[in-house]
């Protein structure tokens, strides 16, 4: 009985995880982005990062409420926190730079289904900058281990990696296959 309902809670929160971005992208197709993102760059994938980070964000307010799952938002070590924010947001802007500025100049090698003009490299880099990390940080380590933890198990598969981490990753690659 017990193997059966933690069974039944793995599904669940499988189905939780891999439903979140499926309504995010419903909500954005039932957008047109022509006149700010003519060539599909950055707008979809935009709304649909926040309206995912939104549901799970109201799911996270509910479990708080009724059960008193700690889901370990807080600040910790600010300074901390703004040097590696701004050394990660250096480091992948000159990347993306430098990428870009190849992929113009040799032509051969179109990685994105766009033109790299300035909308549209502006547009995803701040995409990639400010919705793609928080929103799946948030939805498949913050919510996803915590909710793992607290229903199912807070076991541990050896020294260095939980069932929980272990689960999160599954479903996050899964959640990612196209």
């Amino acid at each position: 009985m017990k193997l059966l309902k933690k069974s039944i809670r793995v599904l669940l929160l499988a189905s939780v995880l891999l439903l979140a971005p499926r309504v995010g992208g419903w909500v954005a197709d039932s957008f047109r982005y022509q006149n700010i993102d003519p060539d599909g760059a950055f707008m979809w994938i935009s709304i649909h990062h926040i309206v995912q980070a939104l549901l799970i964000m109201l799911l996270m307010i509910l479990l708080t409420k009724i059960t008193h799952i700690k889901f370990h938002l807080g600040f910790g070590d600010k300074r901390e926190g703004k040097r590696y924010i701004k050394t990660f947001m250096i480091v992948f802007t000159v990347y993306a730079v430098v990428a870009f500025i190849i992929s113009v100049l040799s032509g051969g090698f179109e990685p994105f289904g766009y033109p790299l003009n300035a909308r549209n490299i502006a547009g995803y880099l701040g995409f990639q900058l400010l919705l793609s990390g928080p929103s799946e940080e948030l939805i498949f380590r913050a919510f996803s281990i915590s909710v793992f933890v607290y229903f199912i198990s807070d076991k541990r598969l050896n020294r260095h990696i939980s069932y929980a981490v272990l689960f999160a990753s599954i479903i996050f690659g899964i959640a990612h296959v196209s």
